[in-house]
């Protein structure tokens, strides 16, 4: 059984009927040892990124704070660190495979994680499918993604993966999950299984999850955060350190741990390092917490990184102050007219419904990015026609923002926010590009350009669709600025694991009974995200990974 020297394990609370805009702004698609940190040093076959080694300020995005003694301890089997959708799959499975000293801790004060922002998983050969009459193989979509992604990812952990998702879906439905229907996003093949539920289909799908966590007799303390991995003398995991949010520093004994704390989407240090891109570059959706806990103790224990740690889970233009779920930020995702620091379209802008991760990508290249439109094309997406593209399932194509039933959604009352800060409005062109600091000639001719492929229904730079191509009018004004960050909900990168999830070390062997799932781990992605042929793949990754982890475990500790 748990034993707690000092005071019991608390009751665990969820999300479940929070405010969500109190929890940050939603995403899509949310903790070491006795040892000193090692230098950023990823092992002989791990990332080919930008600033994975080099100088002692570098490695300094490594650095774990210092804890102090333990005042406290903890024992038990198997601690899993992270209560998100990684963290609850792993600690549910383990329960029922008859692990009996099982403790989930949590840093947040409540379960559900930067899962809570999820909308669908990945699958292939659910019933869902089937029943559609998508016949699709594992075989099929390992080789378009493996393709998609240059051969990077680890073909052996793909092919685990795949096999083991429609399993994971009924899984999920005997746990009292529900899906509303599969489908295609963009081009690919109906793989994308969407929640039953509201705007926010991962709250509900978390707090299932929650139920059945219950049900089995999970524990879980939250507001006890995982820092440190504790290896014994043969390299082994001995436990852990943790710090309580009263700054409590707790030992947990344990001979398995299951990393799954959601990535480090909040560490801008981190992201900026790993990407090469300026930190005010990026605009991060989610709850917080994922502060590359999980990534840093896995490192620290010894642990390799995979390859590409550095890729995220980019989505376009996000307008500076806004949020994904915003109404602001679902406009700038829109297929305005999209501009760099030199006022030059840079890609086609309906690239946002075939592929939002290009959208994303294409942004990484540019120094600055602004969406420009004119008064018209506001009044359509306000009360009008409504959107051309869907951003996620908080906005809908052909809804109107001023017709969503949602407070939160108010575009004016946001663009009154940041106006004259990241949204700008101007009777000219010329007039516009000086507020926004670009050359006046220069905007003005790609206008007058941009709206001549508007009139004839061919773009003779990017080919964007005909039924997208509206014009930016000065008749039709003011016209309107939109200074964007490339938003993004999660990362994608992260340690190096085998096909049983076991977190391998920079010496190319396993750290006996160190596990790790979700956005913690890497191998599965190139340079983007898979969007156009796996949508839902890294919420699915966080499910499937907690189940293999347990597994894993199980068969470790018996």
């Amino acid at each position: 059984m748990l034993k707690n020297s000092k005071s019991s394990i608390s009751r665990w609370t969820f999300i479940g009927g929070a405010s969500l805009a109190g929890v940050s702004a939603l995403a899509l698609g949310s903790l070491v040892g006795c040892q000193p940190n090692a230098m950023p040093d990823t092992g002989s076959d791990a990332s080919s990124s930008a600033n994975v080694s080099g100088s002692d300020s570098e490695a300094s995005v490594w650095d774990i704070e210092p804890l102090g003694e333990p005042t406290e301890t903890i024992t038990t089997k198997l601690c899993i660190v992270g209560a998100g959708g990684t963290g609850l799959a792993a600690g549910i499975q383990a329960r029922q495979l008859g692990l009996e000293d099982v403790l989930v801790i949590e840093k947040q004060p409540m379960t559900g994680g930067s899962f809570i922002g999820s909308e669908g998983l990945f699958a292939v050969g659910s019933h869902y499918q089937l029943e559609a009459g998508a016949h699709a193989t594992s075989a099929e979509l390992i080789a378009q993604c493996m393709n998609y992604h240059h051969w990077v990812p680890d073909y052996a952990l793909y092919r685990v993966f795949f096999d083991k998702t429609a399993s994971t879906i009924d899984w999920l439905e005997d746990l009292g999950v529900e899906f509303s229907h599969v489908q295609a996003l963009g081009d690919s093949y109906p793989t994308w299984h969407i929640y039953k539920g509201s705007k926010h289909p991962g709250v509900e799908f978390m707090e299932s999850m929650a139920a059945a966590a219950e049900k089995v007799n999970l524990q879980v303390e939250c507001n006890l955060g995982g820092k440190q991995i504790i290896l014994d003398d043969d390299g082994k995991v001995a436990g852990l350190l943790a710090k309580r949010s009263d700054g409590t520093v707790v030992k947990i004994e344990c001979q398995a741990v299951i990393i799954g704390t959601g990535g480090y989407a909040n560490n801008v240090e981190l992201t900026s390092y790993l990407t090469g891109n300026p930190p005010d570059f990026f605009n991060v959706a989610g709850t917080p917490g994922r502060d590359a806990d999980g990534i840093k103790m896995g490192y620290a224990a010894g642990g390799a990184l995979a390859k590409s740690p550095g890729t995220i889970q980019v989505t376009g233009p996000s307008c500076r102050g806004s949020k994904w779920g915003k109404p602001v930020t679902a406009v700038t995702l829109q297929p305005l007219l999209w501009v760099n620091q030199d006022a030059q379209r840079y890609i086609g802008e309906d690239m946002t419904l075939k592929n939002f991760t290009f959208s994303g990508t294409a942004m990484l290249n540019q120094q600055k990015v602004f969406a420009i439109c004119d008064q018209a094309m506001i009044d359509r997406y306000v009360s009008g026609e409504g959107l051309q593209v869907p951003v996620g399932v908080y906005a809908l194509a052909g809804e109107k923002l001023d017709g969503i039933d949602d407070p939160d959604l108010d575009f004016y009352a946001e663009v009154e926010s940041l106006m004259d800060d990241s949204v700008f409005t101007a009777a000219t062109a010329e007039e516009l590009a000086e507020k926004i600091g670009l050359d006046p000639q220069a905007l003005a001719e790609t206008i007058r350009t941009y709206n001549s492929y508007c009139e004839t229904g061919v773009d003779l730079d990017f080919a964007k669709v005909p039924d997208q191509l509206v014009p930016v009018l000065e008749a039709n004004g003011p016209l309107y600025a939109f200074d964007c960050q490339d938003n993004y909900p999660t990362t994608c990168g992260g340690l190096k694991v085998t096909t049983k999830v076991e977190v391998v070390g920079k010496d190319g062997n396993v750290i006996p009974g160190l596990y790790a799932g979700g956005c913690d781990t890497g191998g599965f992605f190139g340079d983007a995200y898979d969007v156009g042929i796996a949508a839902g793949s890294t919420a699915s990754w966080a499910i499937n990974s907690g189940r293999i982890a347990a597994e894993s475990a199980a068969e470790y500790l018996a």
